[in-house]
This record gives C-alpha cells, structure tokens and sequence, in this order.
C-alpha cells in the first residue's frame, strides 16, 4: 500500500469503526435508558478518558484506545459482572431488572448492527448513487455467454420476462435459477433486439442470490486502455509503446477502453499519435507515471512487419490485450520452473490461440477433464507457446491444483503460476436510479437480506472446516485496506462494506463467547431457566476464558492481516 492509501484507509477506516460502534453501543444506551437501567459511562474507545462531558447523569467521553466502546450499565461493569465498589440506586440497578429486560438491553447492541445496513442503504438510495447498469462490460471468450452469442455492450434488458435495470438485480436473480435453463433478453448497440437461451449448468450462485459471473462468463467492468505490444519491430513498438501503457488518447481522441482503441485504429489509416501513461521505476524502487507522446513512424520508413500466423489480434499492428502478458512468476509454481519470463505473451495453450485471461483458464482447466475438478484431481501435461520479442517458444509443462475461496464457496482448479497485470478492467455502465421511499425500503432491505446470508454462510462454512480462518477473518489492517478501498470506489462501495462489517459486528457479539453480547444473553437465559444465576466464581471463571479466547483470536486475526499484507 501507499502512503495516500494508507492515510486515506485510515481515515475512512477509523470514522467507520467509530460509527459502527457508536451505533452499537447507542443500542445498549437508548433500551437501557427506556427501562430506567442508569448508565454511568457511553464511551468511543477503551482506557483513560480524554475529552468528554456530563449530561442527566452520563459520562459521554472519548477513550484513550481507539478500539471499540462500552457502555457501563449502573451495577455492573462493562462486561456484565457485579459492581461492588459504588452504591447504585436500586431502581436503575441493572442486575436486578427482569431477565427480559437485561435480555432486551444485551439484544440491543447486536441488533442495531444487523438494522443499520437497511438504514444506510435507503439513505443511499434515496440520496441517489451511480449504480451498475446491466450493459454487459466484457464477455470471455468461449464461455457459455460467448456462445449463446452475448457480446460487450450488449445491454440486458429482462430475465424470464422480468425488467433488469441493475446489475445487482441480474446477479440476485440468475443466481437463484442455478441449474434452470433460463432465457433472457438483450438489446445490441445498433437498437437490434434479441434473446438468448442461458443452460442451466451456466448458472452457479458464489454466495446465497449471487451468481458467479466468471462462470458465465460475462462481467460488469469493460477491458481498459492497458496494451501489450506483440513484438518491438511492429509497427506499435516502432512507435514507442511498451507493454503495460495505458493509453489515453489516440489521434487527438480520448479513449477509456480497448473497443475505444481499436475503434480509433480501425477508422483511419495510420500513422497514429498516441498519449500514454507508463509507469517507471526510480533509484530507490519508487513508481512514477509519465505521460508520453508517441508517434508511429510513416510505414515507408520502417521494415514491414507480420504477426505470427493464426494471432487473433494481428490485424491491429502489434497492439495486444495487456491481460495476455505475464507481469509476475510465482516462484516455484510450474510456469517459473519451465521458464516462463515476465512480459512474456501467452500465445497458446495446446496449439489453440488464446483470446483473453479467461481463455486461458479455460484451456488450462481442460487439463484435468472434469467440470468441477477437487484436490485429489491430476492434470495432464500442456503444451504453452509464449511469445518473447514476438518470436514463438513452445514450453511443456503440467499444472498444478490450487485451491481457492470465491466469496463462501471452495473450488480447485489447475493453475500454471503466473500473475497478470493489474487494472486491466475499468468501470462499466452506470446510472442514478431514482427511488420512492418505498422502493429505497425495499432495495435495501434485498441488499441488506443479501449480506446478512452471505456472512451467515461463511460462518457456517467456518465452523464446519469447509474454509479456512485465514481465508474469511481479518483484523484491523483487513478493515483499513477494506475501508481504503470503499472510500476510493466511491459512496456506494464505502456504504456497502460498511454494511458488511456491521452486519458482521452484529453476528459475531451474538456468539456465546462469555466476553461478547451473546455469552451475557446466554448467561441470562440460564438464569430464566433456572430461577437464579450461576454463581459469581464461575461466571468470573467464564469471563476470563472468553477474555482470553477474544485476545487470541485478536492475535490470530492480526496475523492473518499481515500475512496478506505481505502478499501470503
């Protein structure tokens, strides 16, 4: 991360802690204060008290520690425990409420966390944000949207006669007909209405009401201005352009993605002028842009230039998708063991020309022979043909089987062991949707029930071992890199993982870890059940454990943040 990212994650991260922990502990205040529970303290953070002030009998401050809040209930103690060091009115004497009370009061935190995302998400709505229209960004090539004949900028327009106007909608509702042959309709760029029969087997959710677009094969983002360059000596590299560019303008006109380029290309001759941004590495491993001005040369002056035969993108002088060029090796994995190099240009898999990243996967994944591949599965050899200076290398080498987390679902796939580069996909169609109250209500509670499931799902999924803790918990770092990137998206994004961790916030204080919300309604419960609570030693006993437990994980969660930090 940068330093802008990291001032910039900071910031919006430690405003969203603050104010998903305001409201939670607003919960406990306002039910408390409603059943005449006195609360001594509402504290922002932990520790000793630096600013604050009175008000009716509560001590609002903020808290040396700026990590969670409390709010201390009279007769007890931030965690629940008796209090024996102050005298309380017995009137507002929190342990001798009715259990139902002390319940309601515990109940209230959890809850206006899992409340708060419908809250925001109407306020959003009705503020009016850009949101995903349904113009499909990118199609891979051969996946089952290639062939039942959907193309980039086609626009959705209904699924089994149902409007689609959000691209949230599409993926909610083709993700609950997985496995049902489904038809819908489009609408091309030229006004040319039609209708396309998606198979079943196409149609996969990641999470509940989710579908796995991959799968399908179509996208919301549109293929960026990022070039590869096929060889130095085509007419692109004569000109200057390397790959890895991100091209600005063409001939004196904006372009902001790949159609736009070869739109630009294929409607005058050359030769072409070409505004670029390129990153450069600085004495002392800085990255700076430039922006560059590039000319080709008039075609006389140069030596002519043929693409390799059967090259998909030969008839664009040299100009290539960036995503079919290697940025990085992963050492040890089988594309660095058969030399592979970066900036290498992934030709072919198995004499077949490839068309896109997915192209790739899907030729690779061809190597194991079966749909839904797991670990005990063993891919068979491939031939790979780089291009390296736009020469033709053929390099024989046999995949490996990767596992891998996409949202709460595991799948293994083979994989060679290479990294693209970044920011190859740039934002899709949007749009400002105008909502009624009731609309605003509706689509946020749809989006609310829709995080609500998906967080349910991988603790599920967590507690039965079918994903791996260091694959779906973070800590502090992972809110600061999710809240960086939020904020960077926009309103929208920022409000949505907001959501998530509230919702999140919400599920995990329900849990009956003594320390937590949940461990105090379940001691509670025990009560009601029995017609008196355990006993003070073991409660204090229970404290410590879940005290204990809460720090390891802590601990553990850290780990995880740093690890991912360093790239593990």
């Amino acid at each position: 991360m940068d330093l802008n990212t990291v001032l910039l994650g900071g910031f919006a991260a430690a405003f969203m802690v603050s104010f998903l922990v305001f409201v939670h502990e607003a919960g406990h205040f306002l039910v408390a204060k409603a059943f005449g529970v006195g609360v001594p303290v509402f504290s922002l953070g932990m520790g000793q008290r630096i600013w604050g002030f009175e008000y009716k009998g509560t001590d609002y401050r903020i808290s040396a520690l700026p990590v969670g809040g409390y709010v201390q209930l009279a007769g007890a103690d931030p965690f629940g425990e008796a209090d024996m060091s102050q005298s309380v009115d017995p009137e507002e004497d929190f342990l001798k409420k009715p259990v139902w009370v002390r319940l309601a009061v515990m109940l209230a935190g959890p809850g206006m966390n899992l409340i708060l995302p419908v809250v925001l998400f109407t306020g959003v709505f009705l503020y009016g944000v850009p949101q995903q229209g349904t113009a499909v960004g990118t199609v891979n090539y051969g996946s089952d949207a290639w062939t039942v004949g959907i193309r980039s900028g086609d626009v959705i327009k209904s699924v089994e006669g149902e409007p689609m106007d959000l691209w949230s909608d599409l993926l909610g509702v083709l993700g609950d007909r997985a496995g049902i042959d489904t038809q819908m309709t489009l609408q091309r760029p030229d006004g040319t209405v039609y209708t396309v029969t998606l198979p079943g087997e196409a149609l996969r959710p990641v999470a509940p009401s989710v579908l796995d677009a991959t799968w399908l094969g179509v996208s919301w983002p549109r293929r960026g201005t990022s070039v590869g360059v096929a060889s130095p000596d085509s007419p692109m590299g004569k000109a200057g352009l390397k790959t890895g560019d991100i091209v600005r303008f063409v001939d004196d006109d904006e372009v902001n993605t790949w159609s736009g380029i070869v739109y630009q290309l294929q409607a005058a001759p050359g030769p072409h002028t070409f505004v670029v941004d390129r990153w450069v590495t600085e004495e002392g491993g800085l990255a700076k842009k430039q922006t560059l001005t590039l000319e080709q040369p008039e075609p006389s002056s140069v030596q002519a230039w043929t693409a390799v035969p059967g090259d998909p993108f030969g008839d664009l002088e040299g100009l290539v998708p960036v995503e079919l060029y290697i940025a990085e090796l992963k050492e040890g994995m089988p594309a660095e063991v058969a030399g592979f190099q970066p900036d290498d240009r992934v030709f072919a898999v198995n004499g077949v020309p490839v068309r896109d990243f997915y192209h790739v996967m899907r030729l690779v994944g061809e190597s194991v022979g079966a749909t839904s591949p797991d670990a005990s599965a063993e891919p068979d050899p491939i031939r790979v043909t780089l291009l390296r200076d736009g020469k033709p290398i053929d390099v024989q080498l046999t995949p490996q089987m990767h596992r891998e987390l996409i949202f709460t679902n595991v799948y293994w796939r083979p994989v060679i062991g290479y990294m693209g580069y970044p920011s190859t996909l740039v934002a899709g169609d949007t749009f400002i949707k105008d909502y009624s109250v009731g609309e605003a209500v509706s689509q946020a509670a749809y989006e609310s029930k829709r995080v609500f499931d998906s967080t349910i799902d991988a603790f599920g999924k967590l507690f039965v071992g079918e994903i791996k803790p260091q694959e779906s918990l973070g800590g502090p770092i992972e809110i600061v890199r999710q809240a960086a990137e939020g904020a960077r998206q926009g309103l929208f994004s920022y409000v949505a993982r907001a959501c998530a961790i509230s919702i999140s916030l919400g599920v995990v204080n329900l849990l009956p870890v003594p320390v937590l919300d949940g461990g105090q309604i379940l001691f509670f419960l025990i009560e009601g059940i029995r017609g008196r609570p355990l006993s003070l030693v073991l409660r204090e006993r229970l404290q410590m454990v879940g005290v204990l437990a809460l720090v390891a994980l802590m601990l553990m969660v850290m780990v995880f943040d740093v690890n991912r930090l360093l790239g593990g």
